[in-house]
Formats: structure tokens, C-alpha cells, sequence
């Protein structure tokens, strides 16, 4: 008798041994970037060929449904519930008797969050169970730990304001001065009482000056300037002249009045 309760207990160890070195499932975690300080917490669970998944909506005496457990924390705000995407089959479960949604060789959990601190990360555990055609491994947890990143924002950049050339205002020169111009005095000649005597009176008439002519001038500038200055002077007596100004202005160019 004791050999065979020994014998028994041989193997149903031999049996949860063999249950137990089975990993049918394998899961692995990934962060995506959603913008801003929202993420896509995301589950991945590799399934081998002929075992399944189940869904986190099983509803009676079934098989136990997916499920996650998150630690709470103010570094973190879960936005929605969890979502179910993959290689998903849903029907009547022959095993169970009921109608059942699970998922075969490939099932994808996805938890979107708000993160508010960086520094921690987020972490919790999943629970699942699987099963085959011939039987079902007990339900197994799976720790999790999630560390996302502060999305790194594109440099920005600033174009320097684009400002129209200013306009090369050329100096003007100032004319200088016109030349002055001097009348000679007329040279008067005194003769002597001796001389007066011997001088033949005789009327002739006293010749006519020529007219001077307007003395007018132009100084030497730079024929790259918009403004060319002459000058001349115009007489209008024996004492007086009038000074007179010339400015030769180029096309798109003025000159201000000295009224203004």
C-alpha cells in the first residue's frame, strides 16, 4: 500500500512538472509616443501553435480571462480602458460550454496613459491563463514595468526678418564759393602845370569800357553724384551782380527748395 501512494505521488509530480516547464506564451512590453505626455502602454503576447489566449471579457464559468493590475501612483492617469487587437477567434468552446473570445498565435493589449512625472516608472502585473485542446495551465502572473521617455521636441527654427536694402544716399557736396569778382578802379593820371601847357586842347572822346563779361565757373566734382553744381555771374551794374546757381539733377533724383 505505501508503495503505491508513493508510486501516485510520483506522478502527479512528474505530471505538474511537465505542466509547469511548458511556456506556451510569451510576453513582451513596448512604450509608443503618442505626443505630448500621452502613451500607448502596450502588451504583446506571442502564443505557440495550438494554445490561445483568453480575452478579458469572459463572462460565466469559463476560463479565467485576461487581466491587468496597475499600482497606483499620481506620476501616471490611465485615459480609457484597455484595448484587445491580434489573431482573435470567437465562438463556442466545446471544453467549457460556453461562447468564449480568445486569441491564437498572437494577441496585443494596448493601455493608454497620461504620464505627469517621468522619474517613476509604471508598474504592475498581468494575469492569464492558457489553454490547448487537451488541457489548461493554471493561471499565471507576469510583472510588468513601463519607464517612458520625455518625447524629445524638433529645434525650431527662426528665420532671421528679411529687410529691405536701404538705399545708398550719396553725400552732397557743397559748392563752394564762387569766386569773387573785383573792378579794377580806373588809374587817373595828375599832370603837372608844365605838362598842361604844352598838352594840345583837344576834345577826344572818352572810349566806352567793353562790357565785362559774366565770369562763370564750374568746380571739379564727382560725375557720379546725382547733383552737379555751376555757377556764373550775371552783372547788372557797374557794382553789382546777381550770383547765379545751377544744379543739374539726375533722372529719380530732387532737390529740396530752401523754403520748406
Amino acid at each position: 500500500m505505501q508503495k503505491f501512494t508513493l508510486g501516485l505521488a510520483a506522478i502527479f509530480l512528474f505530471l505538474t512538472l511537465g505542466l509547469t516547464a511548458q511556456k506556451p506564451v510569451h510576453w513582451n512590453f513596448e512604450v509608443k509616443s503618442l505626443g505630448g505626455n500621452e502613451y500607448s502602454l502596450i502588451f504583446h503576447a506571442k502564443i505557440d501553435n495550438g494554445w490561445a489566449v483568453y480575452s478579458q471579457h469572459i463572462e460565466g464559468d469559463g476560463p479565467i480571462p485576461t487581466s491587468f493590475t496597475f499600482e497606483d501612483g499620481a506620476h501616471f492617469t490611465k485615459v480609457g480602458p484597455i484595448t484587445e487587437s491580434g489573431h482573435k477567434k470567437s465562438g463556442f468552446d466545446k471544453a467549457f460550454g460556453i461562447n468564449v473570445t480568445k486569441y491564437v498565435e498572437n494577441g496585443i493589449f494596448t493601455q493608454k496613459v497620461k504620464v505627469n512625472d517621468f522619474s517613476k516608472p509604471i508598474t504592475g502585473y498581468l494575469t492569464f491563463m492558457t489553454c490547448n485542446d487537451k488541457t489548461c495551465l493554471p493561471p499565471t502572473d507576469i510583472d510588468f514595468s513601463f519607464s517612458p521617455q520625455p518625447a524629445k521636441q524638433a529645434p525650431v527654427k527662426v528665420e532671421p526678418k528679411k529687410t529691405a536694402p536701404k538705399p545708398k544716399i550719396e553725400k552732397k557736396s557743397n559748392p563752394t564759393t564762387p569766386p569773387k569778382v573785383v573792378t579794377k578802379p580806373k588809374k587817373t593820371t595828375h599832370k603837372t602845370p608844365q605838362q598842361k601847357k604844352n598838352t594840345t586842347k583837344a576834345k577826344v572822346p572818352t572810349p566806352t569800357p567793353a562790357p565785362t563779361p559774366a565770369p562763370q565757373s564750374t568746380p571739379q566734382q564727382n560725375p557720379k553724384l546725382p547733383v552737379q553744381w555751376s555757377w556764373s555771374a550775371k552783372k547788372i551794374s557797374d557794382k553789382e551782380y546777381d550770383i547765379i546757381f545751377k544744379a543739374k539733377i539726375k533722372d529719380h533724383w530732387g532737390l529740396y527748395s530752401q523754403t520748406i
